[in-house]
């Protein structure tokens, strides 16, 4: 997972990620998946039981299961960071670390409900589509473990390319983040600018999962 990871080395090369970027970046709507269900929210809210396209925004369809003895991870425990950036031809990749800072392991398991926060505190518009066309977006939902001080990622995919009469795209500085069964939030700082508020998450992964092979390179940190 380059250095964020331990420089993973899996199935899914980074190189193939890029010209999927290129290759899907065509048109903001080819980067949606057909039959995905979207939902637009104007707060994050209690993720709902997974499905196989599921509803997203705040309302995303996390699993709030864990493994026999260990709780779910919830916001309170967890903080969050951007691990990665990286993008191409109007296609844009964030990845966003998730650390166990509890002093319990705890569990994780399907997609996260965000919601996009402006410089004033204001919510902007936010419509989350699970799992997406692009592989870093296609990552499937398993029980992520983890003890205290580890990580787990999730990717999030979104367009900075303005479209009919908009020239420039609304800036968001913070991305509230509700865990997989949690109804509690956290704040991400971020710098993006998603036009139409438009974002595709990946389900939360392992830092050994071979998905790591497909997070954004290191932001420097």
């Amino acid at each position: 997972m380059r250095t964020m990871s331990g420089a993973l080395r899996g199935a899914v090369p980074l190189v193939a990620c890029a010209a999927a970027l290129a290759a899907c970046s065509s048109s903001t709507g080819a980067h949606h998946a057909a039959g995905t269900t979207t939902t637009t929210t104007t707060a994050p809210t209690v993720p709902s039981a997974p499905s196989s396209a599921g509803t997203a925004g705040g309302s995303s369809g996390g699993s709030s299961s864990s493994s026999a003895g260990t709780t779910a991870c919830t916001a309170s425990a967890l903080s969050g960071s951007v691990s990665g950036t990286q993008g191409g031809a109007g296609v844009l990749e964030l990845t966003v670390a998730l650390r166990n800072g509890g002093g319990s392991t705890c569990t994780l398991n399907g997609y996260a409900g965000l919601q996009l926060v402006g410089a004033g505190g204001s919510q902007l518009e936010t419509t989350v589509h699970q799992g997406g066309p692009l592989a870093f977006e296609s990552v499937a939902p398993t029980t992520v473990t983890l003890a205290a001080g580890q990580r787990a990622y999730l990717n999030i995919g979104f367009s900075d390319v303005p479209s009919g009469s908009t020239t420039t795209c609304p800036t968001a500085t913070t991305l509230q983040l509700v865990p997989p069964g949690d109804s509690g939030h956290l704040s991400v700082p971020v710098q993006i600018q998603p036009c139409g508020g438009n974002l595709v998450e990946s389900a939360v992964f392992a830092a050994g999962s071979p998905a790591t092979q497909t997070t954004a390179p290191p932001t420097g940190g």
